[in-house]
């Protein structure tokens, strides 16, 4: 599902992970998002080819802590994935 919130580039990301995931506006910028339940994941950079991608993984309770983070990942949509798919099975509820 195209929308005009994200960049191209952040946009072939979305596609590629599918239905589970959105667009989410976090500390106002748009965010590729997906809730676990008592996590959720937050996906922001990769504006452009050269952008690098971070990852953030949230627990909401008892108060909202970052419990994971991946900074500075390549520009891989691919190699992303992948790694989301590693998060989501330990976070899945």
């Amino acid at each position: 599902m195209k929308t005009r919130k994200l960049s191209r580039c952040q946009q072939e990301l979305l596609d590629l992970l599918g239905e589970t995931y959105c667009v989410k506006r976090i500390d106002g910028a748009n965010c590729i998002y997906r809730d676990f339940g008592d996590h959720d994941v937050e996906i922001c950079g990769g504006r452009t080819i050269r952008a690098p991608f971070h990852i953030f993984v949230w627990q909401k309770e008892p108060h909202l802590k970052i419990v994971e983070r991946f900074m500075d990942l390549p520009h891989d949509c691919k190699q992303v994935a992948v790694l989301l798919q590693q998060i989501a099975q330990r976070y899945d509820a």
